[in-house]
């Protein structure tokens, strides 16, 4: 159902173990760290749903210190449809592989369905110079740095 998560100490949303959500028109915006977060074979479909301008930590502006719109580790999953993910501090969408900044510990899935946005992160900068690896429709020249990093 419709929510608003916003301004948190930490996480918007953090889901672990095998916890499945589902995130409706619903908006997670200006916590501290990453708006949405999934562990271990968490799942999450987010749908009709905006994650915009998390990493409002001063933490989040250091090399070091990551801070996304959506995060996965693990075999999580993540359903993202008709959804904006805009103006947050490093990676719009990340997973947990060495091309994105973490160790190599992703063996999860990210799938797109519908009309998706995601434009405007990396608002940190640590992303300049990184693209947007993996196989995904934002994986374009055109594309600014530190939007999608995928497998």
């Amino acid at each position: 159902a419709s929510s608003s998560i916003s301004g948190n100490r930490g996480n918007g949303i953090w889901l672990m173990s095998s916890v499945q959500a589902t995130i409706s028109d619903s908006s997670i915006s200006d916590n501290r760290r990453h708006g949405i977060e999934l562990w271990s074979s968490s799942q999450a479909e987010i749908r009709g749903s905006t994650i915009v301008g998390n990493g409002t930590s001063e933490d989040c502006k250091k090399k070091d210190y990551i801070c996304n719109g959506i995060e996965l580790r693990w075999e999580s999953q993540a359903r993202i449809i008709d959804s904006k993910i805009i103006n947050n501090a490093d990676w719009g969408l990340a997973v947990w592989l060495k091309q994105c900044g973490y160790d190599d510990d992703f063996t999860g899935k990210v799938e797109f369905q519908g009309n998706n946005v995601i434009e405007g992160n990396n608002t940190s900068g640590n992303k300049n110079g990184m693209g947007n690896p993996g196989n995904h429709p934002w994986n374009r020249p055109d594309v600014p740095d530190g939007q999608v990093c995928l497998p």
